[in-house]
């Protein structure tokens, strides 16, 4: 009940535990013991289960009743970025353990207010301008036309907003739809600064052969290389990074280029361990691409 908040704020960075014990010969169990109930959080939350019992198979995240992220190994982390969700708004994080009998146990759910009230702005990437192909293009609503492999080049202006700490690395890069994912992306050589900055980004590619509606993308994150970026995997991971796995930036679909020209982020899943994926808010910038 929200008569009985608790004022404990977790800021970015904050752990959300979830530890899951399971008795020999019984059915899982599920407990959720922090954040605590009706507790305040914000920022980047790391939820992170325990497991005991009989050979655990996995356990599932879910917030609001939906599915958020599975993890299959211990320490079973994933992480939940709260900074696009409204202030005072109230959601629910409930877990499901599964044995490898498929027995299956769901936790009591917890109840937790958002306040990012007093953290900084989200992460964002925004196109300030571009010319290519000596046409300077619309930055809301971003297309070329080029005809099947021919040269796109120009350049391309960003606006981005790092809210991390400035010991965090930020690369920038940029990676086409089409052809090779390892070798078509790009390093742009810009680690982004703390704060808002602007830079700007120099075009050399080829559009692909056949025709049809491609993009190309212009993304960030806190990851120590750009690899780790374009491939979305978290670089502590120890395959990291992992391509062709269905989940690279050139990978995106057309629903998610729409969602970085209008927001200035990606909902993207991302690979952040052996346990499996999670969802991330990447920054980014979109430009489509129609070959006829």
């Amino acid at each position: 009940m929200l008569s009985r908040m608790k004022f404990i704020h977790w800021s970015v960075g904050c752990l959300c535990a979830v530890y899951l014990v399971g008795c020999s010969g019984s059915r899982p169990f599920a407990h959720i013991t922090a954040p605590a109930d009706s507790a305040l959080i914000g920022g980047t939350v790391d939820i992170t289960a325990q497991a005991a019992g009989i050979e655990i198979a996995r356990v599932e995240f879910f917030i609001d009743g939906e599915f958020h992220a599975i993890a299959m190994h211990p320490p079973y982390s994933v992480p939940w970025e709260t900074h696009t969700l409204p202030d005072s708004s109230r959601h629910i994080i409930t877990a499901k353990v599964y044995d490898r009998s498929d027995r299956m146990a769901v936790s009591d759910p917890v109840y937790v207010l958002v306040d990012n009230s007093q953290g900084k702005p989200r992460n964002t990437l925004n196109l300030v301008s571009a010319r290519i192909n000596n046409e300077i293009v619309d930055v809301l609503d971003p297309l070329i036309e080029v005809n099947p492999g021919a040269d796109i080049t120009g350049d391309i202006t960003v606006r981005a907003n790092n809210r991390g700490d400035p010991s965090w690395g930020a690369p920038l890069g940029g990676t086409p739809t089409w052809g090779d994912h390892v070798e078509e992306y790009w390093e742009t050589g810009i680690w982004l600064p703390e704060g808002i900055s602007e830079h700007t980004i120099d075009l050399f590619l080829q559009a692909p052969d056949r025709t049809g509606t491609y993009s190309i993308f212009i993304a960030w994150a806190h990851e120590t290389d750009c690899s780790h970026v374009m491939a979305l995997s978290y670089w502590q991971y120890e395959n990291s990074p992992e391509w062709n796995d269905g989940y690279d930036i050139a990978d995106w679909t057309d629903e998610q280029a729409q969602m970085a020209i209008d927001s200035g982020y990606v909902r993207s899943t991302y690979r952040y361990d052996a346990s499996g994926y999670g969802i991330k808010y990447v920054p980014a910038v979109a430009v489509r691409v129609r070959v006829q």
